[in-house]
C-alpha cells in the first residue's frame, strides 16, 4: 500500500473507522465487461476480496457497494458476501454516503472510500481514508490518500480490508 498524502493521527483515526464504501468496476472487478450473446454482462470477482468483506463484517463494519452502473452481477456478489447496502446506477455517490452516515450514526470521517474514477472523488474528499488502485483515473489517484499495490479485481479490496483491520 502506498500512502499518497499524510494523515494526522492516522493510527487513532484508522481504529475509529466503522464503515466502508466501495465502487465495483475497477475495484472489485478489473473494469472489463464481457457481453453474452443474450446481451447480459459478465464480470469476474476476486475470491481474495470476498474474505476481505467477511472479515470487515465480522469486525462490525457497515459495508456499502455503490456502482455507477446497473450491474446485476455486482448485486449478486455483494448479497453473497453479506452486504446489506447495495446501490446501483448511482451517478452522484456522495448523497448516498451522507444518507448512510445518518442511518448508521457513523460520522463521515469514520468511513473509508475505495474508488477509481471521477464519480468516486466527492466521497473520497469527505472521508479520512480514501483508497484507489494503480490503474485508476488520474483524478482519483490524485485525490486518494492511498493506492493499493494490487489492481482492481485482483485483491485490491482485500489489501484495503487487511490494512484497515491490522492490529
Amino acid at each position: 500500500m502506498i500512502q499518497n498524502t499524510p494523515i494526522d493521527n492516522m493510527e487513532k483515526k484508522r481504529k475509529q473507522l466503522r464503515g466502508i464504501v466501495t465502487d465495483v468496476d475497477g475495484i472489485l472487478t478489473n473494469g472489463q465487461i464481457a457481453y453474452r450473446e443474450d446481451g447480459l454482462q459478465t464480470h469476474f470477482f476476486s475470491a481474495l476480496d470476498g474474505f476481505g468483506f467477511f472479515n470487515l463484517i465480522d469486525a462490525g463494519f457497515v459495508i456499502a457497494v455503490i456502482s455507477g452502473r446497473k450491474n446485476l452481477s455486482a448485486k449478486y456478489r455483494a448479497e453473497e458476501l453479506g452486504v446489506k447496502e447495495i446501490f446501483l446506477a448511482i451517478n452522484d455517490k456522495f448523497p448516498v454516503l451522507q444518507s448512510l452516515s445518518e442511518k448508521y450514526n457513523i460520522p463521515l470521517e469514520h468511513w473509508a472510500m475505495v474508488g477509481d474514477d471521477v464519480n468516486d472523488i466527492q466521497c473520497m474528499r469527505h472521508v479520512d481514508f480514501s483508497f484507489t488502485v494503480p490503474n485508476a483515473h488520474h483524478s482519483a489517484k490524485n485525490t486518494a490518500a492511498f493506492t493499493t499495490n494490487r489492481s482492481g479485481g485482483d485483491g485490491a479490496f482485500r489489501e484495503v480490508s487487511d490494512w484497515i483491520l491490522a492490529p
